[in-house]
């Protein structure tokens, strides 16, 4: 068992180290660069740093103490390593916040007429800026720091609601990917596999969903900055949601996992929907009330005095239908000569 235990331990480590290669490589450059300069220069920042490098920092030593944590806290080492490592995320991606990117001019007045100077922004903002913009989130953008000569603005001001899909996706991925590491590691080592099922059903929805998020960093899913997205767009925007309150759910329904029904099917239910709606309320206030149109038509108009549409709200329902289905053919008992085992 002991020998099992080390293999999958070390194996955890190196996988979770080679997925972090790019934002952990980068991230360390940006600070090396950061201590040197008290700036990155633009052209050198390199992109979707936050949060990815901060999550991966808060997972690699998570993972690599996880035996260390399953020692001191025995039952409750889940719980313990996953509210350690949400901290470190927050202590490492509030201080990738404070690095500052050298972007941007100020226009000032002189005797000759028009002078340019560079000055740094926040890197929090610059990020903001990498976002695909849309005419709600255009009118967000800072006054100040401003190039006509480039033909428009160059960062949005530092507007906290930007940050609410960040959170929240950076903290499902750690939440999920620790229940697996630690699910498998409890596993092995008590030699007991009744929970492989929900933890392989997890494993398969977290992975689907980190490559859907690597998707949108190099791709921002094909959206153009227009409100009115394209097809395709459309299509793989549902399917984040979707995956991404499936994951939610799986999270939940793993831990209730074998109890009564309502904690087992109908909470992890609800809360894969609850997440799917956390994330339209993060576009939304981005947006300024409003949400990318997914196509045109009766099922794309937003309904009543909402911003949602019937499209919105069959992308809610189907997180939580799908979670539904693979909560409950997870938990359904299995039956031999006629009784329940």
């Amino acid at each position: 068992m002991k020998n099992k235990y080390a293999i999958f331990y070390i194996v955890s480590v190196v996988l979770i180290l080679l997925m972090s290669i790019y934002p952990v490589f980068r991230g360390m450059e940006t600070l090396m660069a950061y201590f040197k300069d008290g700036y990155i220069e633009a052209e050198n920042y390199p992109k979707y740093i936050i949060p990815y490098a901060p999550i991966c920092f808060s997972i690699i030593a998570s993972v690599v103490f996880m035996p260390l944590f399953f020692k001191l806290y025995k039952k409750r080492t889940l719980l313990v390593v996953s509210i350690v490592a949400i901290l470190m995320f927050f202590v490492f991606e509030t201080g990738f916040e404070q690095i500052r990117v050298m972007v941007g001019y100020e226009k000032t007045n002189t005797i000759e007429g028009y002078t340019y100077k560079t000055v740094p922004v926040a890197l929090e903002s610059w990020q903001l800026g990498l976002c695909m913009v849309t005419p709600q989130v255009y009118e967000t953008i800072a006054e100040p720091i401003y190039s006509e000569t480039i033909g428009g603005p160059i960062y949005a001001e530092n507007n906290p609601v930007y940050k609410v899909h960040f959170y929240i996706i950076s903290i499902i991925i750690i939440l999920a990917v620790l229940q697996v590491i630690h699910g498998f590691s409890k596993m092995i080592r008590e030699e007991n596999y009744d929970r492989k099922k929900p933890l392989l059903a997890q494993l398969i929805s977290i992975a689907i969903f980190i490559g859907l998020c690597i998707l949108a960093c190099f791709t921002a899913f094909y959206r153009t900055g227009d409100i009115n997205v394209s097809g395709i767009s459309a299509i793989l925007m549902s399917i984040f949601f979707i995956t991404f309150g499936v994951t939610a759910g799986i999270y939940v329904g793993c831990i209730f996992y074998k109890k009564n029904k309502i904690f087992s099917t109908i909470l992890p239910t609800i809360i894969a929907m609850l997440t799917t709606i956390a994330m339209y309320v993060g576009e939304m206030l981005l947006m300024g009330g409003e949400l990318f149109k997914l196509g045109t038509g009766l099922l794309f108009r937003p309904l009543l005095n909402t911003p949602f549409a019937f499209a919105d709200i069959s992308v809610i329902l189907f997180s939580g239908i799908i979670t539904y289905i693979v909560m409950k053919k997870l938990n359904k008992e299995k039956k031999v000569e006629g009784k329940e085992i």
